[in-house]
């Protein structure tokens, strides 16, 4: 089991609960949510259940040394688990929604008297009708109970549930719904004492804060903290300390938001402390911990970790950094906190001393994306943590890797997009609405044109042909611009327009660009295009309607593509040379079935692969064809996902032979390949058996071998490559030996394959592969830190070896000794 945690550095820790002395919560790990645990020690915290579930859905509470929680499984059923902190003991409760259209939950997590009472919901014609659910544990005892209008959130209070429904102060005892007040607002309440408090507005106060003993007659407004008919103090994160009240309210006389606390009295309900003397404390998080609350809130240095307790010289601060998602396990307060750029699980017992990371730093790293060779120069974008995301180039040494420049000036980000080789000079996208230019220096890479004049209009298909760039603007209106450019402002102009295209997905072929088009008359059909509007021709109208799948592909000297919806059914697979009467209908696949969807082609040696759904086997099939009726065949059939999309991914060429990975909701992720036979068609090897889970998010090939990368038990997430045989695929290194390494991209750069990845405390960095791997430094944000020493690797020239470890600086260059 894994227990470095290096999840996506800009997604922290969510929902954390407490149970046995344990943290549960949920992160994103691996590209998935899983619901993780931690006993506030490294090797003791570990991952349980991948849950797909939404951050920020109160969906995991602790019940009798419980933790329950929501999962989405791959089918698209909804279902209750629940889990002892082990990976033994962490198992399904009950599906409560068999993969229904439009429903949701379960969610809203409620304890009444040691019982779990949650929602499940349905979507239909734009309303959502809620079941309340009563759980003890057991697949017989979970049964649903009253449906609701709305979603509610209830206390357990004198053998009745108390809650808010539609601004109606309700209770039911788990069948009969009594209401007790009305109000204008009303927000969820809590038990303190003999009473229950609430925020609420009555139509001659604003929000204030509210109590009740659960007649009509006890409902009562506690205090006007902020007075007028019209304004309000908005109570809110009320928690009960031992018989108080705490909560954060509003005031004008305090500019914001801050810790109070009531006894239930007008005269006992009192501002505790003011944490931002003339600014807005922003309290927030109120969360108990025995006699005392902690809570977030900002002064004047920003924000922080407080504790309190009761009284303005007992409130201090914990954390001088932005902390949320508290939660206190056994007098332990797990957080997420965000230090120096870095999200970690922190946990702390309420001293400045006693606050430590329990997850490992991960630095955020310059994240190289887009990575893309240039006549044997690597383009890409990073963000260095000082100029934003913009475009860097390498030629795979630490001194060769720079930033090309810095096209929006200062932190913010220009996202450079869509990278093309246009005769060795670089285009690509800015800002992302300008056309840009590079030759690969700073005063070289300048701006073309800003071609798009609204916001919501996307640029789309950048390709290159004979010198000139063409290009599509798509609009939000559904029509679609063509363009053309020759490097300069005034030669970058409008060809033509296509009502109801989408976008642009050229192939250049016999000196002109053919795509996939419609012009409002003939439907999807092949056009062609030398650059002029007289010159933009429709090359045959195949089909009388439907839509297209996918660009046009060569092989051959010849253009493959697919129409949709030919004669009403099916789809026809359609060959061109680029002349009417050269355009023909290969085959008709699958003549009936009007439902059919098909992937794109895609080209891997001498044949063309295809996927399809909307057939009557109710399974994903994978086909190929070498441009004749008789060679179109079916290589198999797959899992089909729960989205019902076409699925098959990861599609790669190595050394003529199609590389794959298909959807099974049996063993997850494995690489397949295919010499376009249905005996040649097989899983290259078994990594491990995951079911439903998504393992495998890169692939890159160079020459006969493509690489990948893979989960496995034993390393994790980590760099694998094969050449389509089982004793060819093997891990070939890993990146980081005790944990799991996040990948990011990888790429073919002339020969060498370069990496982006997170590999633990430099964060998410570029690294080449050839055949060892070496870090290019970009983002050195953070501070200095140690790591364990690996005989086998070393650093240069920057790093200096001690004993046991390693003194990083902030300008890194490391390189395998390989």
């Amino acid at each position: 089991m894994l227990t470095d945690i290096f999840n996506d550095p800009e997604v922290p820790p969510t929902s954390l609960r407490a149970a046995n002395g344990l943290a549960f919560y949920n992160v994103l790990y691996n590209n998935q949510i899983w619901l993780f645990r931690s006993d506030g020690t490294k090797e003791g915290t570990f991952p349980l259940k991948t849950t797909s579930i939404a951050f920020g859905e109160n969906n995991i509470l602790a019940i009798n040394n419980s933790i329950y929680f929501s999962v989405i499984s791959s089918s698209g059923s909804h279902q209750l688990w629940k889990t002892d902190g082990t990976v033994a003991g962490t198992v399904l409760v009950k599906e409560i929604s068999n993969n229904i259209l439009g429903a949701t939950g379960a969610f809203d997590f409620f304890n009444f008297n040691g019982t779990l009472y949650f929602l499940s919901g349905v979507r239909y014609s734009g309303q959502e009708n809620f079941q309340l659910w009563k759980s003890d544990g057991t697949a017989g005892g979970t049964v649903p109970g009253p449906a609701f209008g709305d979603r509610f959130r209830p206390v357990a209070f004198n053998g009745y549930m108390y809650f808010s429904e539609n601004n109606v102060l309700k209770r039911t005892d788990g069948a009969i719904i009594t209401a007790i007040k009305t109000f204008t607002f009303l927000d969820d309440p809590i038990v303190v004492g003999t009473n229950i408090y609430f925020s609420a507005q009555d139509g001659t106060t604003g929000a204030e804060l509210w109590k009740s003993n659960g007649t009509a007659a006890g409902t009562v407004l506690v205090k006007d903290i902020n007075p007028g008919t019209n304004i309000s103090s908005f109570p809110a994160y009320l928690s009960n300390a031992n018989g108080t009240l705490y909560f954060s309210a509003v005031t004008a006389a305090n500019n914001g938001r801050e810790l109070w606390k009531s006894n239930g009295t007008a005269a006992g309900t009192v501002l505790v402390t003011d944490v931002f003397s003339g600014g807005d404390g922003n309290v927030r998080e109120v969360t108990v911990v025995g006699n005392q609350v902690v809570f977030t809130g900002n002064n004047s240095s920003g924000p922080k970790l407080w504790k309190s307790d009761g009284t303005s010289g007992g409130t201090q601060v914990i954390a001088n950094f932005y902390s949320t998602q508290l939660v206190n396990a056994g007098g332990t307060v797990f957080f997420s906190g965000t230090e120096t750029i870095v999200t970690r699980l922190y946990k702390t017992n309420l001293t400045p001393a006693s606050t430590i990371a329990v997850s490992p730093l991960t630095g955020p790293g310059s994240q190289p994306q887009k990575m893309f060779d240039l006549n044997g120069t690597g383009y890409f974008t990073a963000d260095n943590g000082i100029n934003g995301r913009e475009l860097w180039k390498t030629d795979n040494t630490n001194a060769g890797t720079v930033l090309v420049k810095d096209i929006l000036p200062g932190s913010g980000s220009s996202n450079p997009d869509q990278l093309t080789n246009v005769n060795g000079t670089l285009f690509f996208v800015a800002n992302a609405q300008e056309i840009w230019k590079s030759n690969g220096t700073s005063a070289g890479t300048v701006l073309v044109k800003d071609v798009v004049s609204v916001s919501s209009d996307r640029i789309t298909g950048l390709i290159a042909l004979n010198g000139t760039l063409f290009f599509g603007i798509a609009t939000s209106s559904q029509t679609l611009q063509l363009w053309k450019s020759d490097g300069t402002s005034a030669g970058t102009v409008l060809i033509t327009t296509f009502p109801n295209t989408g976008n642009l997905a050229a192939i250049a072929f016999n000196g002109q660009i053919y795509f996939l088009a419609w012009d409002g008359v003939n439907s999807y059909d092949l056009w062609k295009s030398n650059g002029t509007a007289a010159g933009t021709t429709l090359v045959k109208d195949v089909a009388s309607s439907g839509g297209a799948s996918g660009p046009p592909v060569i092989l051959n000297n010849y253009l493959y593509y697919v129409l949709g919806n030919y004669e009403s059914s099916g789809q026809v697979l359609v060959r061109s040379d680029g002349t009417s009467a050269g355009t023909t209908v290969i085959t008709n696949l699958f003549p009936g079935d009007s439902g059919l969807t098909i992937s794109g082609l895609f080209k891997a040696g001498n044949l063309l692969y295809f996927n399809v759904l909307g057939t009557s086997a109710g399974r994903e099939l994978l086909w190929r064809t070498d441009g004749t009726a008789a060679g179109t065949i079916q290589l198999g059939d797959f899992d089909l996902h729960y989205t019902e999309d076409p699925f098959i991914r990861q599609k790669t060429e190595a050394g003529g032979k199609f590389f794959f990975v298909p959807y099974d909701d049996e063993i997850g992720d494995q690489l397949w390949v295919s010499d376009g036979t249905p005996s040649g068609t097989n899983i290259v090897k078994q990594i491990g058996q995951f079911a439903n889970d998504f393992t495998i998010d890169h692939t890159a090939a160079i020459g006969d071998v493509i690489y990948f990368t893979p989960y496995d038990a034993a390393t994790g997430t980590e760099l694998w490559r094969s050449d389509g045989t089982s004793d060819g695929t093997y891990m070939v290194y890993d990146l980081t030996p005790n944990g799991s390494t996040r990948f990011y991209d990888l790429a073919d750069v002339n020969g060498t394959l370069l990496i982006s990845a997170s590999a633990g405390p430099l964060g998410a960095e570029l690294y080449k592969y050839q055949p060892a791997p070496a870090a290019l430094r970009i983002n050195s944000g953070g501070a200095s830190f140690a790591a364990s020493r690996q005989p086998y690797f070393y650093c240069r020239p920057i790093f200096q070896w001690h004993d046991a470890n390693f003194q990083c600086s902030r300008r890194r260059y490391c390189q395998h000794n390989g």
